[in-house]
C-alpha cells in the first residue's frame, strides 16, 4: 500500500509541475536544471510537452 500512495504522490506532484510549465510560472529549463524530486524520473518528452504550443495537438 505505501507504493501506491508513493504512486498517487508523484501523480499528483507531476501534474501540478506541468499545470506551472503549461501556465508560465516555471520553465521547462528550470526544471531541468533545479530537477525537483518530482520530475527525477520524468522523461524529457514528457516535460517539453507540458510547454504552451508543444505536444501531440498543435492548434
Amino acid at each position: 500500500m505505501r507504493a501506491l500512495a508513493r504512486a498517487n504522490e508523484v501523480r499528483l506532484a507531476r501534474a501540478a509541475l506541468k499545470r506551472e510549465i503549461a501556465a508560465g510560472s516555471r520553465s521547462a529549463l528550470e526544471v531541468v536544471r533545479d530537477v525537483p524530486w518530482e520530475a527525477e524520473s520524468m522523461a524529457v518528452g514528457e516535460l517539453l510537452a507540458a510547454q504552451r504550443r508543444w505536444g501531440k495537438a498543435r492548434s
